[in-house]
């Protein structure tokens, strides 16, 4: 019977990568309660693609895994990384299996070495335990030495491969549902796995070290309070390799003054103050030729209770404090962005584009600076802002603001309030203006064409 479930589950898993995403995530289950355990893992599973249900109405919340199903659960949480090599040392691993880049992947990263030299073996349909996963998923994060003692493991032997893994789980509070205890040989169910995969999604970091690292697809990250310094660390790593990061997801850039971090084809990815009435947490940069925080190819982006800004003064310079470039599905909430940036946000090729409850302000050229870009800003302050330019710069672009303020923000003669072209639309929807802008808008020779006003 046991081997019957063991094929069952592997069948299912095999259809889990070509069967859409349920409409409804967790309600749509008949096997996952809203009040289990595993709720809001399962529906962050499904979201992310690590893996889908078993039919239309089951999860399989109990079905156990086979080590081929965990190691590409695992592979799919990391966003499906295209392995270096496709050399395979396993005569178990077939060509075109579903789980043969997740394998590749792994050995590539440490993660798996395989259950036997002689023949190689990876052993993809044996039953997955609570050792095997807990050990895979601490050598994605770089095997780092556990932090504080576990009393999980006491008496334990010290040669036992799992050991720190287990001390790792338990540092980072990944077994409180399990009575202080941990049975290393426990079969792991997809219910298990998709909760410890979503546990490990949560990073929460203190320095931009830290930060760097923790990004990728599929995470949110959390920041304590703090100011994070990415010109200083920056300056740090380029005393020992002037490219490498450490991080395949996070490059640098040289600008004309500095260099620049720029995150790149991410999914997923959600960077978070983690209690932002505890304290403030500011993003910072020294170059003024450098954005904040650039991302390119990246989706499903969410920013939430940041502060960003430049440390120099307001002056000449062509670094903004968001930058996308063809990136989409964008959420910006609770932001602070501040000069000497030229723009508070400049997007390019970008989509889905939303912030709200946030400010933008004191920036050097305009507020933004958008070309072939689709954003919604809701309850959003526009202030303080002296324009080189256009206050909102836009070419071929689509942008709506709803129940915003525009306030004490001036322009030159070369520039203005609207942009200087007729390929964006605008729409203004119950929003606050002060005198000069309320009459630049309402003055413009394009309204009526490009820009149109709703109460």
């Amino acid at each position: 019977m046991k081997r019957k479930i063991i094929v069952f589950a592997l069948a299912a898993c095999l259809l889990l990568g070509i069967a859409a995403v349920p409409a409804s995530a967790v309600g749509g289950f008949k096997d996952v309660p809203e009040d289990s355990y595993y709720a809001a893992a399962v529906d962050w599973a499904v979201k992310c693609g690590v893996t889908k249900g078993i039919s239309e109405d089951e999860f399989g919340a109990d079905v156990i895994c086979t080590r081929g199903q965990i190691v590409t659960f695992l592979w799919r949480a990391q966003g499906c990384p295209e392995p270096k090599s496709y050399e395979n040392p396993f005569e178990d691993v077939p060509e075109g299996s579903y789980y043969e880049q997740a394998v590749l992947w792994a050995v590539e990263k440490g993660i798996t070495n395989g259950t036997s030299e002689e023949p190689k073996l990876f052993s993809p349909d044996d039953t997955c335990t609570y050792a095997h996963i807990i050990t895979f998923l601490w050598r994605a994060n770089g095997s780092p030495e556990p932090k504080d003692y576990s009393p999980l493991t006491r008496g334990w032997d010290q040669e036992l491969y799992y050991k720190q893994a287990v001390e790792w789980g338990d540092n980072n509070a990944m077994f409180e549902d399990l009575g202080g205890t941990f049975e290393a040989e426990t079969p792991c169910t997809r219910a298990r796995t998709v909760m410890w995969l979503y546990l490990n999604s949560r990073r929460y970091v203190s320095d931009v070290a830290g930060l760097v690292a923790a990004v990728g697809s599929n995470r949110d990250i959390f920041l304590e309070p703090g100011v994070y310094n990415l010109t200083a660390w920056i300056k740090n790593i380029m005393q020992e390799d002037p490219w490498k990061t450490g991080n395949d997801h996070v490059g640098v850039e040289n600008t004309y003054d500095g260099w620049e971090v720029q995150i790149l084809n991410v999914r997923n990815l959600g960077i978070h103050a983690m209690n932002p009435e505890g304290g403030k947490v500011e993003i910072v940069v020294e170059p003024r030729y450098s954005n904040v925080l650039s991302f390119f190819f990246c989706e499903y982006l969410t920013l939430d209770g940041l502060t960003l800004g430049h440390t120099p003064d307001k002056g000449y310079c062509q670094g903004a404090v968001l930058h996308f470039d063809n990136c989409g599905d964008i959420d910006l909430k609770n932001l602070d962005l501040y000069g000497c940036g030229t723009y508070g946000i400049a997007a390019r090729n970008t989509y889905g584009l939303t912030m709200s409850d946030s400010v933008i302000r004191e920036c050097s050229y305009g507020l933004l600076e958008l070309y072939w870009t689709e954003a919604t800003f809701k309850n959003v302050t526009f202030k303080d802002t002296e324009a080189v330019l256009s206050l909102l710069d836009a070419t071929g672009s689509k942008l709506v603001f709803e129940k915003c303020v525009f306030e004490n923000n001036t322009w030159d003669s070369y520039g203005g309030f609207l942009p200087r072209d007729d390929s964006s639309t605008l729409y203004f929807n119950g929003c606050e203006f002060d005198q000069p802008e309320y009459d630049a808008v309402h003055n413009s020779p394009r309204l009526g064409k490009t820009v149109f006003m709703t109460d």
